[in-house]
């Protein structure tokens, strides 16, 4: 019986020890994300296409989290949320000026593409974010 208790109680063990080894990897992994991210972001173009001048429209990144920046008339507010190499703005809010035209479209794909879970991909100064429609490529800013 006193075999069966250690036996039991090494079992336990080894199971928390792997859920801490596990979950210590995955918030290495989400640190090392979050680090990259933070930085001030460029929107350069939607779906592959580049934007016009006229949409100066970015994402900035605080060390604490915050997520601000200009959707393409409104100015955004929020916090960052990642999870297994995916972004979103929670609890997103924005200004709320009238946009017209081109301008209103722009700002409606931002804000979808921002207010949902988004593919993240980073290399060097570069930040893709694919939604489910639509995809956005930001470039950083020095």
């Amino acid at each position: 019986m006193k075999f069966f208790k250690q036996l039991s109680l090494l079992l336990i063990s080894l199971t928390f020890f792997a859920c801490s080894i596990k979950t210590a990897e995955h918030m290495e992994s989400k640190n090392s994300a979050f680090a990259q991210i933070q930085k001030k972001w460029q929107l350069e173009s939607i779906d592959g296409i580049p934007v016009s001048a006229e949409t100066d429209s970015s994402l900035t990144v605080d060390a604490q989290g915050k997520a601000t920046g200009k959707l393409a008339c409104n100015n955004f507010f929020g916090r960052l949320a990642l999870k297994d190499n995916t972004l979103k703005i929670d609890a997103m809010g924005s200004t709320r000026m009238l946009c017209s035209g081109a301008m209103n479209e722009v700002e409606m794909i931002l804000s979808s593409v921002l207010n949902d879970w988004s593919d993240i991909h980073l290399t060097d100064n570069r930040l893709s974010l694919s939604g489910k429609k639509h995809s956005l490529s930001y470039y950083a800013e020095r």
